[in-house]
């Protein structure tokens, strides 16, 4: 039998709606347990004192009948409270149903969230609702949206989620603890109790940890070797290979479309005469093998790389993820094509610098949000192959924490880097990739940012595929193009000098670092710098400000005119 401080409470309760200040509680679920087993059960429905919306109806199968006799919350609230008995709570999103209990005065201990848990300790899965972590776990969970049997499959996915921790590294349980340090984290106390106790926090933990890290994976291919006197495949090889996917069945629900078998032999017929080749290609052709098998066999056959952009980074994982291994299927059903070897590239701030990452590590995190993002790499970095972020949930809000640890504006591959002189840096790795690949996929921003900085982006190509290619020109508008607006200029300004003298901004800084020291006479200007500065301020705002009354004008004047021909007046 576990002890109190290894002793919870798995809750969940069904609800009118959202909102716990309008919302009523309609059931209530909860089991006493420990990790040897359940110790009591607490379950009974509620009387909203109010009708019970269709939807909840729909969702759970509770009917008005069933909540007309069931006690108030009033009634049932001081039970519920000697249940709890100030343990810790826990369940999947556990702060809702946190936050109905406190309108009730329920007290109770931290909060034990099953989804927070396994998006920061298990990185790997896909779905972090209780019905997926459920399956991910083999946790039988046949009836949903019912309290006590969602609150019993909390249990068992926390106590799978319990264990987990317990078989990771102590090593990185105590970085957690100590990233956590600044902040009123409830999940610190669980990392505790499995550790054994509260931790001390020690000054080398952030440097130790380095160890667990990036094992040698041995996964260099080598350089691609151009072939130019290999003859290149004909049309006519293509559509075999397309034939054989078909006849035996390789790919499965695989079918010859007569607009896919056109397209392929097109295209490889521009890849053996050297031709450029447009194609408009509608929902349902196949393009993307028309294209994919032709490329390859040229790829392979001659040692020649051929690039293929997609619009977004969405529809490159789509293409890698479905129909490179088709492809791979196709391929490899006969013999002689050789070894297909295809990579996918992306901007820098897809990937984790390690680098930025052990800096971020040097002090505890500011925010919850960069905890769960250092957290969460302290799990998944030993083990990724490729450090792309899109291999973990990040969040709108864990952007900014992302970024502070991603590869982006870092010319990391030209300096002195100890993690490219080691050669685990993820984006040498991605760049070592590209150029041992067949086929490299990246995206049309990639492709852009490559044009605009002369080729120093992508390993040299010698064929490119552009699909999706109707989207090409918005994005170049995007890449080549510039946006600039009065705010956007007035808040730059802002954080240069602020309006009022010495309010902050660089000005401010400025003007602090100055102030009460002797300069020598070789730095006397300096003394001058925060007033031109702060006089270049004030005039640029001021110039802005007539630029942008005189562009508004011209607009409202070109539109009038556009209005009084439309119309037809002269």
């Amino acid at each position: 039998m576990g002890s109190r401080n290894s002793t919870y409470v798995a809750l969940d309760l069904e609800t009118t709606g959202t909102n716990p200040q309008n919302d009523r509680i309609i059931e209530i679920g909860a089991i006493k347990f420990t990790p040897d087993g359940m110790l009591d059960t607490f379950s009974t429905l509620v009387d909203p004192g109010r009708s019970l919306p269709f939807r909840v109806h729909v969702l759970t199968g509770i009917a008005e009948a069933d909540l007309r006799d069931a006690p108030p919350i009033e009634t049932v609230a001081l039970d519920l409270a000697r249940f709890i008995d100030g343990l810790p709570l826990v369940g999947q999103s556990i702060g809702f149903d946190a936050a109905f209990l406190a309108v009730s005065n329920i007290a109770h201990g931290p909060l034990y969230d099953t989804f927070e848990l396994a998006s920061l300790f298990l990185p790997e899965a896909r779905e972090y609702g209780l019905a997926g972590l459920a399956a991910y776990f083999d946790i039988p969970f046949a009836v949903h949206h019912r309290a006590l049997s969602d609150a019993e499959a909390a249990r068992e996915v926390f106590l799978a989620l319990r264990q987990r921790l317990g078989d990771m590294p102590p090593r990185l349980l105590e970085e957690a603890v100590r990233l956590s340090a600044n902040l009123n984290w409830p999940l610190r106390g669980l990392l505790d109790e499995i550790l054994g106790g509260p931790q001390l926090l020690r000054s080398d933990a952030s440097e130790s940890f380095d160890s667990l890290l990036m094992p040698d994976r041995g996964d260099e291919q080598p350089v691609l070797s151009p072939r130019g006197s290999s003859p290149p495949p004909t049309p006519e090889d293509s559509l075999a290979y397309l034939a054989h996917a078909q006849d035996d069945e390789v790919v499965d629900g695989f079918e010859r479309r007569p607009q896919q078998l056109a397209m392929t032999e097109r295209v490889a017929e521009s890849f053996q005469h050297g031709e450029h080749l447009m194609v408009e290609a509608g929902t349902g052709t196949g393009k993307s093998l028309a294209y994919l098998v032709p490329a390859a066999l040229h790829a392979i056959r001659r040692g020649e790389r051929v690039v293929i952009s997609t619009d977004t980074i969405n529809l490159q994982e789509q293409l890698v993820g479905k129909d490179l291994a088709a492809l791979r299927k196709i391929i490899a059903a006969e013999r002689g094509a050789g070894e297909l070897r295809a990579s996918t590239m992306k901007g820098r701030r897809n990937y984790l610098c390690l680098l930025r990452w052990a800096q971020a590590r040097r002090q505890p995190a500011a925010t919850v949000a960069e905890l769960s993002v250092l957290i969460r790499l302290l799990i998944w970095a030993p083990h990724t192959a490729t450090g792309d972020r899109s291999e973990l949930n990040i969040s709108q809000e864990e952007q900014s924490a992302w970024d502070g640890v991603s590869a982006q504006n870092e010319n990391c591959l030209a300096g002195p880097c100890y993690y490219v002189k080691q050669g685990t840096c993820f984006l040498l790795k991605a760049r070592k990739r590209a150029e041992a690949s067949h086929l490299l996929v990246v995206n049309h921003a990639l492709l852009l940012s490559d044009v605009a900085a002369g080729g120093a982006v992508l390993p040299q190509y010698d064929h490119l595929i552009v699909d999706e290619a109707h989207n090409l020109e918005d994005e170049a508008t995007a890449t080549f193009g510039f946006r600039a607006s009065a705010s956007t200029l007035g808040d730059l300004l802002d954080s240069l000098a602020p309006v009022g003298r010495g309010k902050g901004g660089l000005l401010g800084v400025l003007r602090a670092a100055l102030r009460g020291r002797s300069l020598p006479l070789s730095s006397a200007r300096l003394a001058l710098l925060p007033d031109e500065i702060e006089d270049f301020a004030t005039r640029a705002r001021s110039a802005s400000d007539r630029f942008f009354a005189a562009l508004a004008e011209v607009i409202v004047a070109l539109s009038a005119d556009q209005f009084g021909r439309t119309a037809g007046f002269t």
